[in-house]
């Protein structure tokens, strides 16, 4: 699985777990010394952390969090950070189970801005992850803040926008 996302934090909070209980479950957060953190725990509540160096505030940052077979990976800025072997084969059992910007368990929301949220069904290799770093070529933005006319249809992930800048 791969996740990936841009994001500004402005101080520690998660940015986006999955699953996360006492026993199992993966995530992205910012730690208290300004680093971005992924995470994973096995079924059996072992977890492991891949780490990246503090980051400089009111910066944008493209991060990306793999977890393939028993390893977890992270990239900055289509660089990788950090690698770490879990020892064991990680579980999908929460594959469908997501929150974004809080942290469920401390009940703590993420402060900063997160933007252009992506996840994979299965892990993306280092070239692809630095290629869409360089190839990060928007085609339309939809603001979504009812300025201009934006809606969400009420189906099928339909997206209707009018009067977008090109």
């Amino acid at each position: 699985t791969g996740v990936q996302t841009c994001a500004l934090p402005i101080s520690s909070s998660t940015i986006i777990s999955q699953g996360y209980s006492t026993s199992s479950g993966r995530g992205i957060e910012v730690t208290s010394s300004g680093a971005i953190k992924g995470w994973s725990k096995t079924s059996g509540g072992t977890k492991k952390d891949v780490v990246t160096t503090p980051l400089s505030s009111g910066t944008w940052y493209f991060v990306t969090f793999v977890q393939e077979g028993n390893e977890i990976r992270i990239y900055l800025n289509g660089d990788l950070k950090d690698a770490e072997n879990m020892g064991s084969n990680l579980g999908t059992s929460y594959i469908n189970d997501y929150t974004i910007g809080k942290d469920i368990i401390n009940n703590d929301y993420f402060d900063g801005y997160i933007d252009e949220l992506k996840i994979y069904p299965s892990a993306i290799t280092a070239e692809n992850i630095y290629s869409l770093y360089l190839n990060n070529t928007l085609i339309r933005h939809y603001k979504f803040d009812n300025t201009h006319s934006d809606s969400i249809a009420g189906y099928n992930n339909a997206i209707t926008a009018t009067q977008t800048t090109f």
